[in-house]
């Protein structure tokens, strides 16, 4: 939990006690089953990774900083789908 909120912190990102609780499991990693439903409209998609914090190949740290200046300040990348695109969540510290 430290790390995670070392990590809050120096990236001014507040997650979710559920994201939280989610990093403290898992830390990122390949998921399986890799696939859910977005919304009845926008279907299934599949899930390559999710990003951890540390020292891993697929960390949150390093997507932050390649995605950063693509992505509005209010998204933070949490995973990737096979095609490239970035699977995100909202960052409410960046809203005030």
């Amino acid at each position: 939990m430290e790390q995670i909120e070392h990590f809050e912190f120096e990236s001014n990102i507040n997650f979710t006690k559920l994201y939280k609780k989610f990093l403290l499991e898992h830390n990122g990693g390949k998921a399986r089953p890799n696939v859910f439903k977005i919304s009845d409209v926008q279907g299934p998609i599949v899930i390559n990774a999710f990003f951890g914090i540390g020292d891993l190949y697929d960390n949150l740290e390093d997507n932050i900083d390649i995605l950063g200046e693509r992505l509005p300040e209010v998204f933070i990348p949490i995973g990737e789908e096979p095609g490239g695109n970035v699977i995100c969540l909202g960052n409410k510290r960046a809203l005030f």
